[in-house]
């Protein structure tokens, strides 16, 4: 079925498939992918919103993945530019993943000004021992200090998984 302006989409998601490193037990396609793989992604997701626009009225979006934290502020900067200039912000809950490895307050500040006001942040264990044969790349005191960043940058609707 065609959507249509008068059908618009009120939830989106949006998949952001790259990963510092891509964890052996994760069933969703992502890669480990260099900074000009993700600019070429960022643009061509810019494209997409503007052709598909029209059609979005989001009441919620979730950004996914992969790991959506992992792109840079310029990289940040663009997508929701985009999303603003197309009107496409202003969402009842609006989500982004993150790796506790991959949050700074620069970047959390600028998805909370854009009206983020959701985090999920993939911790999967405390347990150092159990993160290390995850393959994952952050430890139980970047999930801390990530935590501590996210509630300074003003976010106060947290999940960790």
């Amino acid at each position: 079925m065609l959507v249509t302006s008068a059908d618009p989409i009120t939830n989106l998601y949006v998949h952001v498939p790259f990963c510092a490193q891509k964890c052996s037990y994760c069933a969703f396609y992502s890669e480990a992918s260099s900074g000009e793989v993700i600019n070429r992604y960022v643009a061509a997701l810019s494209k997409e919103m503007d052709l598909v626009a029209v059609d979005l009225n989001p009441r919620t979006i979730f950004f996914g993945g992969g790991t959506p934290s992992l792109l840079n502020l310029k990289q940040w900067q663009q997508v929701l530019e985009t999303m603003a200039r197309l009107n496409l912000l202003g969402a009842e809950e609006w989500t982004v993943e993150c790796n506790p490895a991959t949050v700074s307050l620069d970047k959390a500040r600028l998805l909370r000004s854009y009206g983020v006001n959701r985090i999920s942040m993939g911790v999967q264990s405390l347990n150092e021992t159990l993160l290390d044969r995850l393959g994952r790349i952050h430890s139980r005191e970047m999930v801390f200090k990530s935590f501590d960043i996210l509630r300074r940058a003003g976010f106060d609707n947290l999940n960790l998984d």
